[in-house]
C-alpha cells in the first residue's frame, strides 16, 4: 500500500487509490488510516513543542532585520527526511538547528559587517560563552540561541539514554547502587533520585550560561 521508501506524504494518496480497489482488505485499510492518522498526531504535537521554543526565543522580534521565518518549512523538510514517530527528538532538534541558521545566514547576507562576521565565525569556532562578549548586542542574542539551543539538546539526549546497558554489563553506577542499599528501595527509584540531582548540579553549573534574550533590548 505505501510506497518502497515508506514516504508518509504519499500515503494519503496511496491510502485514497486502494480505497478504490475492489479487492480492498477492510482491516489492512483500517490499519492503513490509523497508522497515517498516528503519525499526522505525532508530527502535530513535535510543531507544537517546536512553535513554542521558537516563540519563547521571540528572535525575529529582537532582530527585527531578519526577513525570513521559516520554521514550519524546516520542519516539513525535517519531517520528509526522518518521518518515523520514533525519531521525533531528532526531528525537533534538526528543525531547531536548521531555522536557527536561516537566522545566521539572514545576519551575514543582510547586516553585519565583514568584521562582525569574523567575530561571530570565531565565536563559534570556539564554543566558549565568554566570547559572547565580544560580540555586539544583536549577535549576542543569535550566539546565546545557538549556544542554548544546542546545549539543551545535548542534554536531553543525554537524559533519553537508557542506562540498563550498563547495568547487564556491571557498570551501574556507584552513587545508584549505594542509594539503593542505603535507603532499602528499587533501581528504579534510585535512578530517578539521582537523575534528580543530576538535573539540579546541571541548572546550577549553567546558572551563569543562560542569557535572556530580553536583556539586550
Amino acid at each position: 500500500m505505501f510506497g518502497e521508501d515508506g514516504n508518509k506524504v504519499e500515503a494519503r494518496w496511496y491510502i485514497d487509490a486502494y480505497t478504490r480497489r475492489d479487492d480492498r482488505n477492510a482491516v489492512l485499510l483500517e490499519l492503513a488510516k490509523l497508522d497515517y492518522n498516528m503519525v499526522q498526531a505525532a508530527h502535530q504535537i513535535d510543531m507544537i513543542n517546536i512553535s513554542r521554543w521558537w516563540k519563547n526565543l521571540d528572535l525575529p522580534k529582537q532582530l527585527p532585520f531578519v526577513a525570513r521565518d521559516r520554521l514550519v518549512e524546516c520542519f516539513l523538510w525535517t519531517s520528509g527526511v526522518v518521518p518515523e514517530p520514533q525519531y521525533k527528538m531528532s526531528r525537533e532538534a534538526v528543525t531547531k538547528l536548521t531555522t536557527l541558521v536561516t537566522v545566521i545566514d539572514d545576519v551575514y547576507d543582510i547586516y553585519a559587517t565583514l568584521d562582525e562576521v569574523k567575530l561571530f565565525t570565531n565565536a563559534i569556532e570556539r564554543w566558549d560563552v565568554n566570547a559572547v562578549e565580544e560580540l555586539p548586542d544583536y549577535m549576542k542574542l543569535c550566539y546565546m540561541a545557538i549556544f542554548n539551543t544546542t546545549n539543551e539538546i545535548g542534554y536531553d539526549i543525554l537524559k533519553e539514554q537508557n542506562s540498563n546497558a550498563e547495568t547487564e554489563r556491571g557498570d551501574v553506577l556507584k552513587s545508584v547502587q549505594c542509594y539503593m542499599h542505603n535507603n532499602g528501595v528499587t533501581e528504579e527509584v534510585a535512578r530517578e533520585y539521582i537523575r534528580q540531582l543530576a538535573d539540579e548540579a546541571w541548572k546550577k553549573m549553567n546558572a551563569e550560561l543562560w542569557v535572556d534574550s530580553r536583556s539586550f533590548d
